[in-house]
Parts: structure tokens; sequence; C-alpha cells
């Protein structure tokens, strides 16, 4: 999506606003004209890790049934008919595996702080 216009601030000042939206490259079918970010020479990632924790000493049958949900939605035929087609198909991780996961994205997070100069 990408707007631009123009306005005139109380006291008579004028500014110009350019505002362009990327969107999932799944979904750009959508959008024919508008550039992704890679098209327009920026290395991006779009990642959303949902983590359910519970406390240690939780039921282990309330946990297993947690679980067990979301492991049987990442499969189920109908989420991935309404999750794939947007480019946002459902992947169930392990806990050891989940970890891994978090530790990763926590890396390339504080990488990319050091590397835009942003680290306090």
């Amino acid at each position: 999506y990408e707007r631009s216009r123009d306005s005139h601030e109380p006291g008579g000042e004028s500014h110009h606003e350019d505002v362009q939206i990327d969107v999932n490259p799944h979904l750009l079918h959508l959008l024919p004209d508008l550039p992704s970010f890679d098209e327009l020479g920026y290395d991006v990632n779009f990642t959303t890790l949902t983590i359910i924790a519970g406390p240690k000493d939780m039921d282990a049958g309330v946990a297993k049934g947690l679980y067990d949900a979301f492991a049987a939605a990442a499969q189920a035929d109908a989420v991935n008919e309404v999750l794939e087609p947007a480019g946002m198909a459902m992947v169930f991780y392990d806990q050891e595996e989940g970890i891994k996961q978090l530790e990763a994205q926590k890396e390339m997070i504080n990488s990319l702080v050091d590397e835009l100069g942003l680290a306090q």
C-alpha cells in the first residue's frame, strides 16, 4: 500500500508524506504494483513465534492437553487451508526445538541491534 499526501500544518507550514507498506510475499498478488522490500533493496525477515508457557507446577494433564491441541492444529487441514494461502502456515515445534528457534531469533535481533548501533 502506498499513500502520498500533502498537508498544511497550523501556522502555515506544509509537508509532504509518503507511506509505503510491504506485505507478506504470498499476498503480493493482491497488490501487483507494490514492490516488495526485497525489490527495494531491503534485507528483511518477518518471523513471529508464539510461545505458550505455564508455571513449573502446572498440572501435567493440562500441559499435555495444550501441547496436543497446538500440535494437532498445526497438522489440521481446516487450519492450514486458511493459513497457508495467506503465507502464514503454522509450524509447531516441540519444547527442545522451540527453545532453539527462540535462541536463534534472539541472536538475530541482537546482531541487528549491534549492526545498527542501537545497543544501549
